[in-house]
């Protein structure tokens, strides 16, 4: 293994669990299936990983109004 597999594997928990909060995934099976499986676990769940929720309007703009030139 290389050391930046390695740390990767390291470091994915950390990030897995932040962006559980932030989809409000709150299924602590789903964080340890997903964090000790090296290289599929987080695979599968970048793909089955639901949107992040739509913040409000104060807090992004509408990507789909163009501003006119």
């Amino acid at each position: 293994m290389s050391l930046d597999f390695c740390l990767f594997c390291l470091l994915f928990p950390a990030l897995l669990g932040d962006d559980m909060a932030r989809r409000n995934l709150k299924n602590p099976q789903l964080f340890w299936i997903t964090a000790l499986i090296p290289l599929f676990g987080p695979l599968i769940y970048l793909c089955v990983r639901p949107p992040i929720a739509a913040i409000g309007a104060a807090g992004v703009a509408n990507p789909s109004v163009s501003a006119s030139s």
